[in-house]
């Protein structure tokens, strides 16, 4: 049986119905929403979903007698109506409100409030848009008993008002919030209000979305595009070096059999161009050299010694400042697994192991931004061997991922220009150990 749309009770006083900006449910009768408040902390991002906007959501209010008069349906990326209604830059809202009138209603006017406020900055947008406004001049339109069902068509803004720079234009941030004690907020508000005549009250709906500006992650290499295409193998490093970005070797310690500790080389590469889309994967390939053909062995088969993570970094600057960081946060979003790489032409040289490997980005992900004074950005990181010297760990961050001894920048994008990259783990997850 289909789960009914949520219900808002028409006996609250305030007329007014707001969801909970983090899940849909419960939804709850709260006083109307006052912008210049706080929001809700605890924002649930939505997984995306990369096709047009096609899933339902429903919002109803219902009168004294619990019949629901007043349903919003609204169309969104998000994947399951559950979640949080997700839009990309230069989407439109599309969907209707429906009126299940049982008497007649005298209507005034259909409003449409989309808002968006940022820490530090307030309310930076608010666009208001008729969704219907009887003819001029006229207080009222008489709607005879029966339904009615008005569409739903609202473009997306996509650039506001610069807050610090009068007369400048500035594109709207990604729907944002940092737990952990910052102050890192950004969100997003759509209200649906009905306005009717006489003495009558008004009803709203209110609701949190989720808003991604559209940002797309460069063309990958022709190689890469081929083995997409045909389901086939990575070419590594060694077969295919301008579609790796190989980072500098590194010589680090490793504990051999608890007894003893060998000098071993590691190199990282990662697939080019270093962007890449949410809900995918980063292709990593690790080389391994070490003269202990025992240790390399132990080494090249296991994958929890050494660590190469996907870190998620946020840098806030004082309010008013761009360039200067005044406080970050980290966070370790993803882990790198790796397999036997089994396509090289030629025998491996004497000491040398080669690994491929991925990292799968969430894809409750933001993408990678800058909007004044906040930046989200990310990369990839290499860790030394821990088990002689485990690192300290403090809030929940260890000493190695703060310093770590190799990274590289990668940039997260929400859409791919590209159909032929693939969101799916590669094939060779096969060689998986059954351990991992």
């Amino acid at each position: 049986m289909a789960e009914s749309p949520p219900s808002y009770d028409d006996s609250n006083l305030s007329g007014d119905a707001i969801v909970s900006l983090s899940r849909r449910e419960p939804y709850v009768l709260e006083p109307p929403l006052i912008l210049d408040h706080e929001l809700h902390t605890s924002i649930s991002m939505p997984a995306l979903s990369h096709g047009q906007p096609t899933t339902e959501h429903s919002f109803t209010i219902g009168s004294t007698k619990g019949i629901p008069w007043l349903i919003v349906h609204l169309r969104s990326r998000a994947v399951a109506p559950e979640s949080l209604p997700l839009y990309y830059g230069h989407d439109t809202i599309r969907g209707d409100v429906t009126l299940e009138l049982q008497e007649g209603m005298k209507l005034k006017a259909i409003v449409l409030k989309y808002c968006c406020k940022v820490a530090y900055n307030g309310t930076i947008l608010e666009a208001v848009h008729d969704v219907w406004r009887g003819e001029a001049g006229a207080t009222f339109k008489l709607l005879p008993q029966g339904r009615h069902v008005i569409p739903i068509e609202f473009p997306i803004p996509y650039e506001t008002s610069h807050p610090q720079e009068p007369g400048k234009s500035i594109t709207l941030p990604p729907t944002f919030v940092e737990g952990g004690g910052s102050d890192v907020n950004i969100s997003y508000t759509l209200s649906i209000s009905v306005q009717r005549g006489g003495l009558q009250a008004s009803k709203k709906v209110t609701l949190g979305v989720c808003y991604f500006p559209r940002s797309v992650h460069s063309t990958p290499q022709k190689a890469r595009l081929l083995a997409s295409r045909h389901v086939i193998d990575l070419l590594g490093p060694e077969l295919d070096p301008l579609g790796w970005r190989t980072l500098p070797p590194v010589n680090l310690g490793r504990a051999a059999f608890h007894t003893r500790k060998v000098n071993t080389e590691y190199t990282l590469a990662l697939a080019e161009p270093t962007s890449y889309m949410i809900g995918g994967t980063i292709p990593v390939f690790l080389t391994v050299r070490s003269p202990d053909a025992r240790a390399l062995e132990s080494i090249a088969f296991d994958d929890k010694d050494v660590v190469v993570r996907l870190r998620r970094l946020v840098e806030v600057g004082p309010p008013g400042s761009e360039g200067k960081v005044s406080a970050a946060f980290i966070e370790n979003i993803g882990n790198a697994t790796f397999w036997p790489y089994e396509l090289n032409s030629r025998a491996p040289e004497e000491g040398t192991r080669m690994l491929q490997g991925e990292i799968i980005i969430p894809r409750e992900t933001v993408p990678s931004f800058t909007w004044m004074n906040i930046s989200l950005r990310y990369d990839v990181i290499l860790r030394p061997p821990t088990k002689f010297s485990p690192p300290r760990v403090a809030y929940g961050v260890s000493e190695f991922d703060l310093k770590p001894v190799r990274s590289v920048k990668v940039v997260i994008a929400v859409d791919s220009l590209n159909t032929l990259i693939t969101c799916l783990p590669q094939r060779l997850r096969r060689y998986i150990p059954s351990r991992c």
